[in-house]
């Protein structure tokens, strides 16, 4: 069976345009036709299943794509900013708030586990992820764990903001995807770990655009994105029938998705958008 991608969330923090923002790009990105512009904060669909960054637009991102959320079988957060994480959301599959859904496995690293539950304590007297019908997974860089019989998650180190934060490697079926948003250019225990990993689709950071394109600290710019794809391809990890695409667009970055994709197309290399499919075969 292929691997199904749905893009439900492009954006940053902030999305895009920015609500309190009234730069040019935010004014751009008001009065465009294109829907491509308006950019909802980042989060995947992998194949109805399995959700990859649950943050705060996660309500609306199911209402506007048909996401079955009582379906969902797990979770994956990248880290613990609030643009990833929706404790409140997850609270709401308590006894009494909900009926009729699945139980629900929640992978993250230790902090975020523990930012999630601390909300959850805090706001909604909520004691333990067993109240919310969470089995909780932690994770750790460079371990890896297998979900069910045909999900394998490679957690690895990302670079950003000095917290601890994940990229994944997950393959299913013989068919491997690399999330990477929200990351600089990457450490080298994970380009090391990278090796010899043959990559069908891959998400990289390009928060800050074209703006401050050579940025590569706690996110990347375009060309420390391109830079970074063409590593993988001399690592061999991204070949010819690979997809590969930029994601996690800021209104810092100063582009629209057309002036995204002029930069990106000659390197063969495409926009994330919301909505956006993808399907390795």
């Amino acid at each position: 069976m292929p691997l199904r991608i749905k893009i439900l969330g492009s954006g940053t923090a902030n999305g895009l345009p920015s609500p309190f923002c009234d730069c040019e790009t935010c004014r751009r990105a008001r009065a465009s036709q294109d829907p491509r512009d308006l950019r909802r904060r980042t989060s995947y669909l992998i194949d109805d299943d399995t959700i990859v960054d649950f943050g705060p637009d996660a309500y609306w991102q199911s209402v506007t794509y048909g996401v079955k959320l009582h379906r969902l079988k797990r979770i994956l957060h990248t880290h613990r900013h609030g643009d990833h994480i929706n404790p409140e959301l997850l609270c709401y599959r308590r006894t009494g708030w909900s009926m009729n859904h699945m139980r629900l496995k929640l992978f993250a690293s230790k902090p975020t586990l523990i930012a999630l539950q601390t909300w959850a304590l805090q706001n909604e007297g909520v004691r333990s992820f067993d109240e919310m019908d969470i089995d909780d997974v932690c994770l750790t860089a460079g371990h890896a764990v297998t979900d069910g019989s045909d999900l394998d998650i490679l957690p690895l180190a990302a670079k950003h903001h000095h917290i601890e934060a994940l990229v994944y490697l997950l393959t299913r079926n013989g068919r491997t995807v690399f999330i990477g948003n929200d990351s600089g250019y990457y450490p080298e225990e994970t380009w090391k770990a990278l090796e010899g990993k043959h990559l069908d689709l891959a998400f990289l950071d390009a928060t800050f655009g074209l703006f401050k394109a050579d940025y590569d600290d706690d996110h990347m710019g375009a060309a420390t994105t391109l830079r970074a794809i063409m590593r993988l391809r001399e690592m061999k990890c991204l070949t010819e029938d690979s997809q590969v695409f930029g994601i996690h667009f800021s209104h810092a970055g100063h582009a629209l998705h057309s002036e995204l994709e002029a930069f990106f197309a000659p390197h063969h290399i495409g926009v994330a958008y919301d909505g956006l499919e993808v399907a390795v075969p």
